[in-house]
């Protein structure tokens, strides 16, 4: 009787202990996902919208591309940490043509299009920039401007923010979808 009463609450013990691991795995690993707020000051509209690891989202004239992003372990204060990269594309005729051109190459990759209808759509789409604003456009050097890459941290945004007169971007959570 008395072994069973020690037996009994070392089994449950062993029980939850492994379940409390098995949730905390996941915890303190990189998440292949951040939800990432904007603010745009030029229309005073926030927005929320998810990056995948390695991927690009466009917010305004902003591609931000999410490297890693980590949950703190669960014997500290709750916080998520993202390094990001973002490029601005000039507010230029060059810069808009580029960001829209970069924009339907990403919507095709989303949509899952194979390479040669993407790069059907690719020609089609430069062939058009040309006839409207002439060859010498896309011949332009141009490269967008990273105007920010490093950690943000979600329980402190001022810590580390994007420096930028239109857009403010800051980090939520990562996300294990």
């Amino acid at each position: 009787m008395q072994f069973s009463r020690f037996i009994l609450p070392c089994l449950i013990c062993g029980i939850l202990l492994s379940a409390n691991n098995a949730m905390a795995q996941d915890v303190g690993k990189s998440t292949p996902i951040v939800l990432l707020q904007g603010l745009d000051r030029t229309t005073a509209r926030t927005s929320s919208f998810e990056v995948a690891r390695n991927k690009s989202v466009f917010f305004g004239r902003l591609e931000i591309y999410m490297r890693y992003c980590k949950k703190s372990e669960p014997t500290e204060v709750p916080d998520n940490t993202a390094f990001l990269e973002i490029y601005e594309y000039p507010l230029t005729r060059r810069g808009i043509i580029a960001q829209s051109l970069r924009e339907a190459e990403l919507k095709d990759i989303a949509e899952n299009v194979g390479e040669q209808e993407r790069l059907s759509r690719k020609l089609k789409r430069e062939k058009f920039i040309i006839e409207e604003y002439g060859a010498e456009i896309l011949q332009e050097a141009f490269e967008p401007t990273r105007v920010f890459s490093g950690w943000m941290v979600s329980s402190s945004p001022p810590l580390n923010p994007l420096e930028h007169p239109v857009y403010d971007v800051w980090v939520s959570s990562c996300l294990q979808k």
